[in-house]
């Protein structure tokens, strides 16, 4: 189901970067992307909106109407949010929803970028260690279907080393071993490793 009028423009300005403007024209692929499903119009004044509310700036690139956010996200502060947002990005966009984790992109690039940038925060980053995997783009196409099967309690057929089955997941686990599903083969609750998942398929 596409979001509500109301919820597609807040999804629109979480795409809006903070530095350099986005196109008019990029803005409408990133909208269709997450579903909004409008006809650029419609976006443009969506943008004119938010640039008359004083979030968003627009810009003239090349004759073309570009915007980028004049201001952090009502919810979000910029400066006091970026560490956090760092390593949410870092250890655990392997739990978010596929949508959610879309919808928070540009933030996660910027908070990565702002961290950086910061003494602060690079340092603090120095300082401490977390004992979880960052490896996660290995298996990101199998993830992101077994995401989707989580949500609808559907089968899917694992190819796993060694053995093919089919069999319903039931939950995430991330651990200082991994990341590994949960999944019902023949009413019984097994565990694998997202390692040893070489694909999975919708039956």
């Amino acid at each position: 189901m596409p979001p509500s009028n109301i919820e597609a423009v807040f999804l629109l300005l979480a795409q809006l970067p903070t530095r350099y403007p986005k196109s008019l024209e990029s803005l409408c692929d990133v909208s269709d992307a997450l579903g909004i499903g409008k006809s650029p119009d419609t976006i443009r004044r969506w943008l004119n909106i938010l640039v008359d509310l004083g979030y968003a700036e627009k810009t003239q690139q090349e004759g073309k109407d570009c915007f980028k956010r004049a201001t952090p996200l009502p919810w979000v502060t910029a400066q006091y949010d970026s560490l956090m947002l760092t390593l949410i990005a870092r250890y655990f966009t392997c739990l978010l929803p596929e949508s959610t984790q879309l919808q928070y992109q540009v933030l996660f690039e910027q908070s990565e970028m702002d961290s950086q940038e910061s003494d602060t925060y690079r340092q603090w980053l120095r300082c401490i260690e977390v004992d979880l995997p960052t490896e996660h783009t290995r298996y990101h196409s199998s993830l992101k279907t077994i995401k989707l099967a989580l949500i609808q309690n559907q089968p899917l057929r694992f190819t796993l080393i060694g053995q093919c089955l089919n069999a319903t997941p039931t939950k995430l686990r991330l651990s200082n071993q991994g990341l590994s599903v949960f999944y019902l083969d023949n009413q019984q609750l097994k565990q694998t490793p997202m390692l040893s998942v070489l694909s999975v398929s919708p039956l």
